[in-house]
């Protein structure tokens, strides 16, 4: 299963606050989220979430097009005039994880 999050409009995140999402879903603070976590007695989720790009800034338009078991999906981002370009290609497999573009 795969989730794709994206919002079309106008979601502009400040500068100021990119850094800390970026930090937010690095390696380090979500293994030590996870540790506090369990130090607290919080069982583990019976789901796994694997970020496999992003995070993206800005206005963007996600699309999903299924290729026989597989899917490929194109992120694109607005320029300063208003149109789109490819900010993010990835395929995705069947088996849950990604494929070579």
């Amino acid at each position: 299963m795969h989730q794709l999050t994206c919002s079309p409009i106008h979601n502009q995140v400040p500068a100021g606050i990119r850094p800390l999402m970026r930090l937010g879903w690095s390696a380090g603070p979500a293994g030590a989220t996870r540790a506090l976590a369990r130090s607290a007695g919080v069982r583990r989720p019976g789901v796994r979430w694997r970020k496999l790009a992003g995070p993206y800034f800005g206005n963007a338009v996600a699309t999903l097009t299924h290729r026989g078991r597989g899917a490929d999906v194109l992120i694109e981002g607005t320029t300063k005039d208003g149109h789109l370009r490819p900010v993010m290609r990835r395929r995705l497999s069947a088996g849950g994880g990604p494929t070579a573009p």
